[in-house]
C-alpha cells in the first residue's frame, strides 16, 4: 500500500512538472526596452533620465 501512495505521488510530481509551464510564459518580452518615440524629443530624455537617477537613488525600487 505504502509503494502504491508512493508511485502515484511520484507520478503527480512528474506530470505537474511536465505540464506546470505552458510556452507563453516562457515568452515575455523585455521590460523596460527604449523605443524611438520616447527619445525623440526633449520630456522623453528628461524622463527616462530621471527615471535612472531614482533607480541610482534607490528610490523607485524602495516604494518610495
Amino acid at each position: 500500500m505504502k509503494n502504491i501512495i508512493k508511485s502515484t505521488g511520484i507520478i503527480a510530481v512528474f506530470l505537474i512538472m511536465l505540464f506546470g509551464c505552458s510556452e507563453d510564459f516562457l515568452d515575455r518580452p523585455a521590460q523596460g526596452n527604449l523605443d524611438a518615440t520616447t527619445l525623440s524629443n526633449q520630456s522623453g530624455v528628461e524622463g527616462n533620465l530621471i527615471a535612472a537617477y531614482s533607480y541610482l537613488d534607490g528610490q523607485a525600487s524602495s516604494g518610495g
